[in-house]
């Protein structure tokens, strides 16, 4: 028997490996990745099933909240409507509103900000940009009550332009010999108008020095340091937490606070110089501690009334990189 292929041999046995791969790969395609997920329909079942319950009960609140929402439109007369409106009174989609409601929590709150007692925005400020209105921590000068107080003040008193000019140029003029005693002696240039100047004055020295206070407080951010003497500190000692001897603290320094604003009317009020800007202190380290407690360091600390714990303020607010300068209250005085 001869055990030669023939060609029609080969032929047939390639056509039929051929059509077995074929076969095999159709059932594998079918058949293979059924099995393969069997182990996890259950698991997957469970899953889907979880998901449909999540989405059918929030379909149940969303109608809830629905029928609730008409109710309570049909209890007070009103008629619900499907259709929304944005602040500004225009007829939205709910996807519109949605797209609203963080600009329009923006817009609420800068509405009820609470603003400080001597803030005042201008109109020409509030034209501006926003980022013009940061600070920190101290409100710009342009935008407070003091920047406008002597415009206010000339239009108040003059009763024509050439009094109002009179007035202008004499208010210059006082200013101008308050910087001279406070900035010729060092030979420096005072700092310009809306800086942060700091003044430290003996407690005694409030009614005296209404006018230059109200001069400075005109044309800068002014803090003033009052360093209480030995007869106020009686009455200002640190309390032992007792509500009665709190209030009698605290009714003390309010006291001391309206002397600054008492007697001849000078020109200082509380727009120009806010009462929470006048801070009384007992110690060097108290007054040293609240100059160091700005968030951005004053031009000068010019402190009032030459002694020793003058000289030590100013040695300790130096080590700082302060600038201090040390003056007598009768230089100063106008």
């Amino acid at each position: 028997m001869s055990t030669d292929w023939t060609d029609e041999d080969i032929e047939s046995v390639l056509k039929t490996t051929a059509c077995a791969v074929i076969v095999a790969g159709i059932l594998y395609c079918l058949f293979f990745p059924k099995i393969r997920q069997d182990p996890e329909d259950g698991q997957g079942q469970v899953q889907r099933q979880q998901q449909n319950a999540n989405v059918q009960q929030r379909q149940m609140q969303h109608q809830r909240g629905q029928a609730r929402g008409q109710g309570q439109g049909q209890s007070q007369g009103r008629v619900p409507s499907r259709q929304n409106y944005n602040r500004h009174g225009i007829g939205t989609s709910a996807s519109q509103e949605d797209d609203e409601d963080e600009d329009g929590i923006v817009a609420y709150l800068k509405e009820h900000t609470r603003k400080p007692p001597h803030f005042e925005l201008s109109s020409a400020a509030s034209n501006s940009n926003n980022s013009a209105h940061r600070h920190d921590g101290i409100v710009p000068f342009r935008l407070t009550k003091a920047s406008h107080c002597e415009m206010k003040q000339k239009a108040a008193l003059a009763d024509t332009e050439e009094e109002a000019q009179a007035k202008a140029l004499e208010v210059r003029k006082d200013r101008a010999r308050i910087f001279a005693k406070l900035f010729a002696s060092n030979n420096i240039l005072p700092p310009g108008r809306g800086g942060t100047l700091v003044l430290s004055i003996p407690s005694g020295r409030a009614a005296s020095m209404q006018k230059v206070l109200a001069l400075l407080g005109t044309y800068y951010n002014l803090f003033v340091m009052v360093a209480l003497e030995q007869e106020d500190e009686s009455g200002l000692r640190s309390v032992s937490g007792k509500s009665d001897e709190y209030t009698a603290v605290k009714q003390k320094s309010k006291e001391k606070v309206d002397e600054f604003y008492e007697g001849e009317n000078k020109g200082l009020s509380r727009d120009v110089l806010p009462p929470h800007r006048i801070i009384m202190t007992r110690s060097v380290a108290s007054r040293i501690a609240f100059v160091r407690a700005f968030p951005k360091s004053p031009e000068y600390v010019i402190s009032i009334g030459v002694d020793g714990e003058d000289k030590e303020l100013k040695d300790q607010l130096t080590k700082f990189g302060f600038n201090v300068m040390l003056r007598s209250s009768a230089s100063i005085l106008v």
